[in-house]
């Protein structure tokens, strides 16, 4: 069946198609004009591509854009690849155990091209165009990032993991430290390990067997207890050390039975303060 069958007139439904295209592309670099987002860079394209496939002008007022368009999908393409790159040389050394100051810059110049100082989240435009695999190269230089400058920001602390050590055995009261500072440290926004796992970890916090001691009875008339741990922090990429020192906290109560409970919660919440004051600078 021909068009002359079919009542339809092809050079009219041609330039239907072109008219179409022409006021789509219009519409859409008008907005892209107002907001650049990686979907309408996209579509620009797309109907760039398809104009010439119609052999249909782009609107004169509309090539700027278009081409401004490309120009910045190519950009996020070459950044992600960037991203991905010296994600994937991160890790050799972070496997390897050395340093190398050229990767290092590497990272802080990636870093500062797709991710706002003090953010771990990506500029919309890269964040949209982004693939899974991306998004697991982001994780991996966010972790870098902060290992290099070795304090970090509160925005940060999601994407950092503490590895959380005790001394090889534990009694019953080190356990309940152990996990009082591990919730703690969580409830900061901290990803925590604990045991073998953790090799990946940005900091390393080991903390002793608490010491507990009768702390006499407070002005409120309630029985006191103090906890005791010693602590050490190691950044797992540069090896640098600090020396906590002995953290304190005192737990308070008219039932003599829970104050070990609240001192060693106590502890916990000094331990978290006195990590953020090394990791912060605050």
């Amino acid at each position: 069946m021909d068009a002359a069958q079919t009542g339809l007139n092809l050079q009219e439904v041609e330039n239907a198609a072109r008219t179409s295209v022409g006021e789509a592309i219009t519409r859409l670099a008008g907005d892209y004009s107002k907001a650049a987002s990686f979907d309408n860079a996209s579509m620009l394209t797309q109907l760039a591509t398809l104009a010439g496939s119609l052999k249909a002008d782009i609107p004169g007022d509309a090539k700027a854009i278009v081409a401004r368009a490309q120009v910045d999908l190519d950009g996020s393409a070459k950044r992600l690849k960037a991203l991905n790159d010296v994600a994937g040389r991160w890790r050799q050394l972070r496997a390897q155990g050395t340093r190398d100051p050229a990767v290092e810059a590497r990272v802080n110049q990636v870093m500062a091209a797709i991710v706002s100082a003090g953010s771990v989240e990506p500029n919309p435009f890269d964040a949209a165009a982004m693939t899974a695999q991306d998004r697991a190269a982001l994780g991996t230089l966010v972790a870098a990032w902060i290992e290099i400058q070795g304090q970090l920001l509160p925005g940060q602390r999601r994407a950092v993991t503490i590895a959380l050590r005790g001394p090889p055995s534990a009694d019953a009261n080190t356990s309940t430290l152990l996990a009082d500072v591990a919730a703690e440290l969580q409830r900061q926004g901290f990803a925590v390990t604990t045991g073998a796992a953790g090799a990946d970890a940005t900091f390393v916090l080991s903390l002793s067997a608490p010491a507990i001691e009768e702390g006499g009875i407070n002005s409120d008339g309630l029985f006191q207890r103090r906890a005791s741990t010693k602590g050490t922090l190691q950044w797992s990429y540069s090896g640098r050390s600090a020396d906590l020192g002995t953290i304190t906290g005192v737990g308070a109560d008219r039932d003599k039975r829970v104050i070990t409970e609240a001192a060693l919660r106590a502890a916990a919440a000094e331990v978290g303060k006195t990590l953020l004051a090394k990791v912060q600078g605050a």
